[in-house]
Order: C-alpha cells, then structure tokens, then sequence
C-alpha cells in the first residue's frame, strides 16, 4: 500500500506541470538567505531612491530627476512605496518575479530551438538555479533578469514570425535597459530577411513614448526624458568598470577620450559587419541561428564598448547556456562567459579582490575566438555549398550548420 501511495505521489510529482512547480518553490527558497543582503548599488543607488520618491509621494514623485535609470524603473520604485514591506526586499521581489520569466521564455525557446528534447522543464530549473541569476536578483537587488526576460521573449517571437509581438518585446526591453543595443545585430538582420516587417517598427517609439508619457505628464521635461539614454551612456567616465573586456587591463579609474572613441567605433563596425556577412550570404535565421546570433552579439558588443559593468554580460550567460542545453553548438567553449560572470559577481558582492576582471578577459578573448572561428567555417561551408549547387547562386537562403 504504502509503495503504491509513493510511486503515485513520485509521478504527480515529476508531471511537466508540477515539476515547474516544485523548481520554482525550491528557487525562492534557495533566494531566502540572500535577501537580507545589502549590496553597494543598494545602499548608494537603490535605497536613496526609493526613500527620496517615498518622501515625495510615491507615483507623484515620477515627474522629479531620480537616479539614473529609465524612468519604467523609478515607476516601479514608485509602486513599491506603497507596498508594507522594506524597500530592500520589495526591490528584490521584483527582480525574483523577473527571474521566473527568465526562465520561463528559456523553457519556452528551448521547446521551439529543440522540440524532440525531453524534459525541457529541467532549463528552466538550471537557469532559476544559475548562481549568477540567484546572487543577481536576491543579493544584488538587479533588475538585470527583467530586461533580459523581455529579449528572451523577442527572441521567442522572432522564431515564431511574429512581428509584432517581437518589436513590442524589444521595446519593453529598451524602456527598462539600455543594454538592449546589444541584439542590435540580430534586429537588422531580421529586418533585412524580412521577418520583422517595417510596420512593426512603428511600435518601437510608440511603446516609448508611452513608457515616458506618466513622467512628462507629472512635469519632468520631454527633451530630458527623449534624452535619458543618451546622459546615460556618459554617466561613467572609466573605460573599465569591472568587466572582462577589452579595458579590464587598464588601471582602475583610467580615462581616455581617444580610446573610448576607438572602441565605439570597432563596437559599431562589428554590428554593420555581422549584419552584411549573414544577409550577404543569405544564412538564414533559424530558431537556433537566432540563438547563436544573439549570443555572439551580446558577447562581442560588451566586449568591445568602454564604460561596461561586469553585469553586462548577463544576457550572454543565458544565452550560452540555452545554446548548449539544446544541443544548438558543440562550442562547449561558451560556457566559460557564464563563470566568468559569477567570479566576478562573488568578486563584487563579498570583496574577493584576488578575483582579477583582466584574468577572466583572457577567457573571453578565447571565447570570441571560438565563436568567430565557428562563424568563419560556416561562412567557409556556405561558399563551397554555393559554389557546387547552382540552385544556391541564385539567392535562396542557406542554413547554418
């Protein structure tokens, strides 16, 4: 009787539905311990915000200049002033809550990029359960999983051929973070193939101009809030600020005019020339050739732009490991941009200084490597392909292999 009773309640237990479940249940408990963590963004950023737009009103508060962020944030903050809970942990609630939409359109992506993959329940506990995305949300108090829930839902949509619920995605994903940029690549070249039709760009500004109209209507000026990205852009003068990067070697605080200059440019060279070699050669934009696209942006332009925080290779981590859950790469490689990432959350979060941003730009250096390398020899089969197939000659798109 009772090996009856267990056998049922460990098939109840591992059905798609409650499996989900029980992962999501186990990944807030895991983000217990964390929550009570003050972290330096928090108690110089975060926690004088939220205390200056309580003082102010709450959602009156949204017409004044606060902080630095897209003003979609400080609407949140806003909301969470009215909230019976500490800022610090409403805050975090918030990016928890954005953790699980992660990934859930990761479940999701892996479903459409690997549909005859059993159990792809299991990447949506794998990447709940990342450390990075765990020490992310409920130490570090980011909003990083919320953005990048909302490119992983472009991505969902761009696969499925939906224009415009693609475009309404990004443009979520832009009204939270500017990092958005980052799959300005994989954007082009949709709209070059024709899978995002150009009316459907007339959402972007749209959806932006309804992001900012609460803050204009409450008296903060439209020319600041058009703006807002742009000052930014500019907040941080050091061309290093932690991130494995090209800079990471340069002395802490370095500043120069000329390089930032020259790495904006390589950064803008880089995106025009990946956009001109897959529409040149016609590659065509599969579910996993969107995956392995997007990755590529989010790890080459990061890599290349001064003035990133080691957080920025966020949507890079998932990609990664979404890239080789699914089998979509053999370049296991790519899994070093992930614990690159971690060393140096632990790095910030609980002081390791010995954890060195330049030690860990090495592996990125052989990571962009790898996945050029891989690029080159798909571009390489392509032209041996079009050269021996007349039928490719004459423009019909070819898949990366």
């Amino acid at each position: 009787m009772q090996s009856h009773l267990w056998t049922d309640f460990r098939s109840w237990l591992c059905t798609t539905r409650h499996l989900t479940l029980w992962l999501t249940f186990g990944a807030l408990l895991i983000r217990l311990p964390f929550l009570w963590i003050q972290s330096g963004d928090y108690i110089d950023y975060l926690h004088p915000w939220f205390e200056q737009i309580k003082q102010n009103g709450g959602l009156r508060a949204i017409g004044m200049p606060i902080g630095n962020y897209m003003v979609s944030y400080i609407y949140i903050l806003a909301i969470l002033t009215y909230l019976p809970l500490p800022d610090l942990i409403s805050i975090k609630l918030i990016s928890i809550t954005g953790d699980i939409v992660l990934a859930w359109f990761c479940m999701k992506l892996a479903e459409e990029a690997a549909p005859h993959t059993v159990n792809h329940e299991l990447i949506y506990g794998i990447v709940l359960f990342w450390p990075t995305v765990v020490l992310n949300s409920s130490a570090w108090g980011q909003c990083d999983s919320l953005y990048t829930a909302s490119l992983l839902a472009f991505l969902y949509f761009l696969s499925k051929g939906k224009s415009d619920q693609s475009i309404i995605s990004l443009s979520i994903a832009f009204c939270l973070k500017l990092q958005s940029v980052f799959l300005a690549p994989v954007v082009l070249i949709a709209i070059c193939q024709r899978i995002i039709q150009i009316r459907s760009l007339f959402l972007f500004p749209l959806i932006y101009g309804l992001a900012i109209l609460p803050a204009y209507c409450a008296g903060r000026p439209l020319a600041e809030l058009i703006t807002l990205y742009f000052h930014q852009a500019f907040t941080y003068s050091a061309l290093s600020m932690n991130a494995p990067n090209l800079y990471a070697w340069l002395p802490w605080q370095y500043k120069n005019k000329l390089l930032e200059m020259i790495g904006i440019g390589i950064a803008f060279i880089f995106v025009t020339g990946l956009t001109f070699l897959i529409t040149h050669y016609k590659i065509k934009s599969t579910r996993n050739n969107l995956l392995k696209l997007a990755f590529l942006s989010s790890l080459v332009i990061p890599f290349l732009l001064p003035h990133m925080h080691e957080r920025y290779f966020y949507l890079a981590d998932i990609l990664s490991i979404l890239l080789v859950w699914t089998k979509a790469t053999k370049n296991h490689v790519i899994l070093l941009v992930p614990f690159c990432s971690l060393g140096l959350t632990v790095r910030f979060l609980f002081g390791l200084l010995w954890i060195s941003p330049a030690v860990l730009s090495l592996l990125m250096i052989v990571v962009c490597w790898s996945s050029f390398k891989s690029l080159h020899a798909q571009i390489r089969q392509i032209q041996v392909e079009q050269t021996t197939c007349p039928d490719l000659k004459r423009g019909d798109p070819v898949e990366m292999h």
